[in-house]
C-alpha cells in the first residue's frame, strides 16, 4: 500500500499567483467550499477578484433562491428551504447550516438549510460579498409575504449600488408611494420592475420613474396625457393601450426639449398591438442613416445582458441642440432611443435578446 503523508497541504504558504493559478481551475461550489476554511482564506479568495455578473435573489411565493449569473448563463443555483434533505453535510456560517449539493453535477448547486430566508439573508449575503464581486443585483419580492428584511437590504454592498428590484403581487391598502412601500430605502435603486396593478389614482406613480430604468409589466393606465407628462430614463412596458398617435405626440414633446433624461423608451409587442415605426413618424420630420452621423448599432444596455440593435433602417429625427433620435420597430417591440455623446459602440455585444421578458 502507497504510503499516505499526515502532512497537510496549507495553500496559504504558497505565492500568491500560484494560489491564484489553482483556484482558477476550480468550479464554483469548491471554491465556495474554500471560503469555509478560515478568514485568512477568505481574504485570500477576495484579493482574487472573482467576479459575476448578477446576483439574483428571489423571494416569491415558494420559490427562495439565489443566482449567481453571468448574463444569462447561471453559474450557481443556492435553494434555500428547511427540508430536511439538507440536513447533510451542513457546514456553518454564523447560525445558519449551509450544505453544499451538487459538487460532481454538471449544473452547480448549493442548498442552504434555513427555516426563516428573509431574517438569514443579511448573514448570506454578507459571507458572499466577503468572497465574490457582483456588477450588480437583482430581487424579485412577492408582496404579500412578509418581505421587509429584504427591503432593508437594499443598500447592501454585494449590490454594488446597482440593485433592480421586482415587485410582485397585490399592493396593499395604504401603500400609496415608492417611500411606505420601500421604507427608507427607496430612492436607492438603479431600477424597478413593476409587476403589480397600479391604479393612478391611489398611487404617487411619478415616485416610479426617479430610477435609471423602469419596466412595467400592466401599463394599461399610461395615457397619452401621462405619457408627455413623464420624465425617466429607460421605460419598458409589456402590456399598453397606447396608439401610434400617443406615441408621435410623446416624440413631439421630446424634440421640443422635453424629457431631458430619455435614454430609451420602448413598447413590447408580447401582449399588445404591434406598435410600427412607419405608423409613428407620420407627419414628423424624419432623416434615413447617415454614416458619421451616429453609429449603425444602437446599445440596448439592459443590466442583465445587453445586446446591440441594427438602427440602419430606423427614422432619425434632430433636436433642435443636434441631439438625435431614432425611431426603430422589430418583431419584438418598439423603440425610441436617443444617441447620447460619447464613443461608439466598444466591445463584443450579441445582436439579439437571449429572453426579451427579463430585459429591463
Amino acid at each position: 500500500m502507497p504510503v499516505v503523508s499526515k502532512n497537510r497541504l496549507n495553500l496559504l504558504n504558497f505565492p500568491s499567483s500560484v494560489v491564484e493559478n489553482i483556484f482558477r481551475q476550480l468550479n464554483i461550489i469548491s471554491i465556495i467550499d474554500l471560503t469555509f476554511v478560515s478568514k485568512k482564506m477568505l481574504a485570500k479568495i477576495k484579493k482574487m477578484n472573482f467576479q459575476f455578473d448578477c446576483i439574483d435573489i428571489w423571494c416569491s411565493g415558494v420559490k427562495q433562491i439565489i443566482y449567481f449569473r453571468n448574463h444569462y448563463d447561471i453559474r450557481l443555483s443556492i435553494f434555500c428551504d428547511d427540508h430536511p434533505i439538507l440536513e447533510k453535510l451542513k457546514i456553518k456560517v454564523g447560525r445558519l447550516s449551509i450544505n453544499v449539493i451538487g459538487r460532481h453535477e454538471a449544473v452547480n448547486i448549493m442548498g442552504i438549510l434555513t427555516d426563516d430566508f428573509s431574517n438569514n439573508l443579511q448573514l448570506i449575503l454578507d459571507h458572499f460579498s466577503k468572497a465574490f464581486s457582483f456588477r450588480f443585483g437583482m430581487a424579485s419580492i412577492d408582496l404579500k409575504q412578509r418581505s421587509n428584511k429584504l427591503r432593508e437590504l437594499i443598500n447592501h454592498p454585494i449590490f454594488n449600488d446597482r440593485l433592480v428590484l421586482k415587485l410582485s403581487g397585490q399592493l396593499k391598502s395604504g401603500y400609496n408611494d415608492m417611500q411606505i412601500l420601500l421604507q427608507e430605502n427607496y430612492n436607492k435603486l438603479e431600477g424597478l420592475v413593476v409587476n403589480f396593478h397600479i391604479s393612478k389614482e391611489r398611487f404617487k406613480w411619478t415616485d416610479l420613474f426617479q430610477y435609471q430604468r423602469v419596466s412595467i409589466f400592466d401599463g394599461k393606465w399610461i395615457t397619452a396625457q401621462l405619457l408627455d407628462s413623464m420624465d425617466f430614463h429607460r421605460l419598458k412596458i409589456t402590456c399598453h393601450l397606447l396608439t401610434a398617435s400617443d406615441v408621435r405626440s410623446f416624440i413631439s414633446s421630446w424634440l421640443n426639449g422635453n424629457h431631458p433624461n430619455l435614454r430609451r423608451f420602448e413598447l413590447s409587442n408580447l401582449y399588445s398591438k404591434r406598435m410600427l415605426a412607419s405608423e409613428v413618424i407620420k407627419g414628423l420630420n424624419v432623416t434615413r442613416f447617415k454614416q458619421g452621423e451616429r453609429d449603425n448599432y444602437y446599445l440596448l444596455d439592459y443590466i442583465l445582458s445587453p445586446y446591440k440593435i441594427d438602427a440602419r433602417d430606423g427614422y432619425d429625427l434632430k433636436r433642435s441642440d443636434g441631439t438625435i433620435g431614432t425611431v426603430m420597430s422589430t418583431e419584438d417591440a418598439f423603440y425610441f432611443v436617443v444617441w447620447k455623446d460619447g464613443p461608439f459602440i466598444q466591445g463584443n455585444y450579441p445582436t439579439r435578446p437571449f429572453n426579451p421578458t427579463l430585459n429591463v
